[in-house]
């Protein structure tokens, strides 16, 4: 099984991840930082080519288990992407409220985009996702909507957990880990503050 471990580091934000297959670093092509981690996040398949399975973790995170051990729930339960549960928050719209109460992007971008949303009638409370750490099969069908996901980065908030349950909306191809935390450690992975 070809399993790629990975993460992006940006402005400093975190220190360098030896322990991962890969620790991108230098991509520079966008004004916001953020972005220039966010490609590789979600567009692994263009800097990776040729594997089979990839593992995305933030750049604060730590796994705590075999990668493998993260694909076989995955594998066991026939799906192409593994995500974890949201431990706060089910629903995007209250997402986007609480990044425009931090300031953690662009008022009008979220605002623009979760309207969009609504007239889309996409429903309320229809599931929240912590994408600091993503599991993927990498197969024609994720490829595409992770460039969707891409295009919604990029027309509307660089916050990706506003614009993932959106992209992927169905959810035969996903796999929720129920057990995940926003901060500390669980028995998949810790989580602490960024170094920045």
């Amino acid at each position: 099984m070809n399993i790629i471990t990975y993460t992006a580091i940006t402005n400093n934000k975190d220190n360098n991840r030896p322990e991962l297959d890969f620790c991108f670093q230098s991509y520079d092509k966008f004004k916001d930082p953020r972005l220039n981690a966010k490609i590789y996040k979600i567009l692994p398949h263009l800097f990776i080519p040729g594997h089979e399975w990839s593992i995305w973790v933030d750049g604060n995170v730590f796994l705590n288990v075999n990668p493998i051990k993260l694909i076989n729930e995955l594998k066991i339960h026939n799906k192409d992407i593994g995500v974890f549960k949201h431990t706060e928050r089910d629903c995007l719209y209250e997402e986007a409220r609480v990044c425009t109460k931090w300031n953690l992007d662009n008022e009008h971008f979220i605002n623009r985009q979760v309207s969009r949303y609504s007239d889309c009638s996409f429903p309320e409370h229809n599931g929240l996702y912590m994408c600091f750490l993503i599991i993927r099969r990498n197969t024609e069908y994720i490829r595409r909507k992770c460039e969707q996901w891409w295009c919604e980065i990029t027309a509307g908030s660089v916050r990706d957990q506003i614009s993932f349950p959106f992209v992927f909306n169905d959810l035969n191809h996903i796999h929720v880990f129920e057990d995940g935390v926003i901060a500390g450690n669980c028995k998949w992975y810790t989580r602490t503050p960024h170094s920045k």
